[in-house]
This record gives C-alpha cells, sequence and structure tokens, in this order.
C-alpha cells in the first residue's frame, strides 16, 4: 500500500536526514509548549507576544517541511507505478523554481508532477491567491511534453474542489492523485466539453463558495473529523459535544441544517470516526446538539 512506511531501499541518507531534522523541530516545539503558562485570562500583551513569536521561531519554514513530506510521498507513488532511478527529494529546496517533479526514468520516460498540500480556504472553493497558484501549475503541466503527468494534493477538499470546479483545465494526460493520509485516489478526466483554451486559464473567476446541492453528507462528516474529533483526541479529550450552528458557520453553508443535524446524529459518523454518540439534545436547526464520546 502506499501509505506504507518507507523502506530504507527507497530513502536516500539526504532524506532521512531530513527527516531526522523535522523530528528534532517537533520535539523542540513540544519542550517550548509544555513550558507555555499562558491562557485566555492572561492579559499581558508582552508575555502574548513574546510566547507567538518565540512559537514562530521555532516553526522557521514549516511549510516546507510539510511539502517535503509531501514530494516523499508522490515519489512512494511513483516509484510503484514507474521504473524509477535512484531519487533524492532531499537535494532540491522546497519552493524553488520549475517543476516540483522532473523525472526520467530508466527507460526513458519523462513524468513531471506538481504537488499541492493546500487546505482550500472555503471547503468547496480555494482562496483568491490559492486559485492562481493552482491555475499556474495547471499551466506548467499543460506547456510542458512528457510521458507522464501528475497534480498531486494531500487534502481530499482540494481533490474535491478540482474535480468540482477545474477538471477543464486538466487534460486527460494529467492524473488528479489525491495522497495519503486523506486516502489514496486516482482521477484521470475525459473531458466533455473539451478542454479549457489558454485564454479562459488565464481569465478563470472564483465559483460559488457553496451552492445547496454542492455539499454532500461526506463531505460534511470529513469536515467534522478534521475540524473537531481528531484534533480533541489529540488533546486527549474524552469527550465532546459539538452544536450544528457552529458547524453549519465554520463550512460557510446556507440553510443545510436538517444535512449538518442528520450527519451530526447518523450511525456512519460513529463507525466512520470512530467516535460513540452518547446523546442528543434539541431539533433540527443551529441549536441542535450531540455528545459524543472519544474514546
Amino acid at each position: 500500500m502506499v501509505s506504507e512506511v518507507f523502506s530504507d531501499a527507497i530513502m536516500t541518507a539526504g532524506e532521512r536526514q531530513r527527516l531526522f531534522n523535522i523530528a528534532e523541530k517537533l520535539a523542540n516545539i513540544q519542550r517550548f509548549l509544555n513550558t507555555v503558562n499562558i491562557g485566555k485570562e492572561h492579559l499581558n500583551l508582552e508575555e502574548w507576544y513574546k510566547t507567538v513569536s518565540n512559537f514562530k521561531r521555532l516553526l522557521k519554514n514549516f511549510d516546507n517541511d510539510v511539502s517535503f513530506i509531501a514530494c516523499l510521498l508522490a515519489k512512494h507513488f511513483l516509484s510503484m507505478k514507474h521504473n524509477l532511478p535512484l531519487i533524492d527529494i532531499a537535494a532540491r529546496p522546497q519552493g524553488a523554481p520549475g517543476l516540483d517533479l522532473d523525472i526520467t526514468t530508466k527507460d526513458g520516460k519523462r513524468i513531471i508532477a506538481e504537488i499541492k498540500t493546500t487546505i482550500p480556504y472555503h471547503v468547496s472553493e480555494l482562496g483568491a491567491h490559492q486559485r492562481q497558484a493552482f491555475l499556474r501549475d495547471f499551466k506548467k503541466l499543460r506547456e510542458n511534453k512528457a510521458d507522464y503527468k501528475y497534480f498531486f494534493v494531500t487534502e481530499r477538499y482540494a481533490y474535491e474542489v478540482i474535480r468540482r470546479h477545474y477538471a477543464k483545465y486538466l487534460t486527460e494526460e494529467i492524473s488528479l492523485v489525491l495522497l495519503p493520509p486523506s486516502g489514496l485516489e486516482i482521477t484521470n478526466f475525459i473531458p466533455v466539453r473539451g478542454i479549457a483554451t489558454e485564454s479562459e486559464l488565464e481569465s478563470e473567476q472564483p465559483h460559488p463558495v457553496m451552492s445547496p446541492t454542492s455539499i454532500s453528507a461526506d463531505l460534511i462528516r470529513e469536515f467534522i473529523k478534521d475540524n473537531y474529533f481528531e484534533p480533541a483526541k489529540r488533546r486527549g479529550e474524552e469527550q465532546l459535544r459539538l452544536r450544528s450552528g457552529d458547524i453549519h458557520k465554520k463550512m460557510n453553508l446556507h440553510n443545510r441544517y436538517p444535512l449538518v443535524c442528520s450527519v451530526m446524529r447518523g450511525r456512519k459518523i460513529e463507525r466512520i470516526c470512530d467516535v460513540k454518540i452518547i446523546k442528543t439534545e434539541g431539533s433540527d436547526g443551529a441549536n441542535f446538539y450531540v455528545t459524543y464520546s472519544l474514546v
């Protein structure tokens, strides 16, 4: 499976060292957080600034660390599908200009790829800067000649946004791949209405943030899992009480309370999210509550 831990056979010394450095950074952050004694009632602004700025220093270029690990996931995926030479992801600085991956296989085939770890600004659409970055990457893949082209994403919401709004910018030779840990899914587009022209690519406008028909129960369930259950479990909480209105607002929905409430009290959320419903309160609307056991 692609989600398996990398073996030393496909990890270079440079890649292992980079992962070690990230592990050290995480350990330093954990040690720092263990010393923090500041809460919402704390009003000393100097202490607030000192705490937050020190945390920022420890993070350093954390986005680059995330991108590096995403590149390793993409490399592992490609190594299972193609006859790759030895590749050192750590040798190329994250954020360097050009394609994220440009590989020639042992049998002379060219593979190019762009990799995005973007979390969409809205559940159903990219923010303005995110959209422009995606369109630039689509253009790079379209303009370069290669035997295999991939657009990798690590977030399911980004994957669904592309499938819903941007399929026309990915030619049939470009494979859209959702990498673990969000799952492994691959979409090869066969455009029904034709590929977007370059002028359309340049003039792409924002899509509606959310329409009543575009939201699904699965999307709401994934949102609750990622934004409520998983963080609460990481904090060691044993129970969690959720309000439908909070979820509805955070997802920027419009008049979808019946669907949100249905998801919250449904047995499928227990199975998918590994929780147990303890009790429900209220009726469908903004003030419907569900208390869950997380253990």
